[in-house]
């Protein structure tokens, strides 16, 4: 059963939405963890083990797939990020935040031009360059996630080296020295 909190509560458990709360920025707002009493609101505080990463991967993936395959017309998802994909108790994920979704393209059409919009680090860079969106792009965001939730590494981290602040570049430099 979900809990439901007051302002007042919510306030107290982020320091009064503090920056040191402060966990990402959603289409729909700013994202704080809290703490009430001794319960964490937000998860992701110790490593998960190796199974329920992939339990998430795996649903995460599902729920793409429902979008892409299954849902009419279908639809690109565009902000699948890991903060994005919320766990239940059971480490189930259900993805959220359409605010920027769209319908994906139709007829004969193999994208859907659009505003680049999307976070740093989990866009596709063909939609950066181009402004062209298509079903691609959300298996590129994913393929993100999953090298997250593999590694332990954000796809985005400010407090590393230059070189090593968006993992995918990270990534591709280690490629390549192979």
């Amino acid at each position: 059963m979900a809990h439901t909190f007051n302002y007042q509560q919510l306030a107290k458990a982020t320091k009064n939405f503090s920056k040191e709360s402060l966990i990402g920025q959603g289409g729909f707002g700013a994202v704080y963890k809290g703490k009430l009493k001794s319960t964490d609101l937000a998860p992701d505080q110790k490593p998960l083990d190796w199974i329920t990463r992939m339990t998430i991967a795996a649903g995460a993936a599902k729920g793409l797939e429902y979008l892409h395959t299954e849902a009419n017309p279908p639809v690109i998802y565009r902000v699948l990020k890991s903060s994005n994909i919320l766990l239940d108790k059971g480490f189930n994920p259900k993805l959220s935040d359409f605010g920027l979704a769209k319908f994906g393209p139709s007829g004969d059409k193999s994208y859907v031009s659009t505003k680049i919009m999307g976070t740093h680090g989990y866009c596709a860079p063909e939609h950066l360059i181009s402004g062209k969106l298509t079903m691609k792009s959300d298996i590129y965001s994913f393929g993100v996630v999953l090298l997250e939730l593999i590694t332990g590494r954000k796809a985005l981290d400010d407090s590393r080296a230059r070189e090593e602040r968006f993992f995918v570049d990270w990534v591709i430099l280690r490629l390549h020295a192979i």
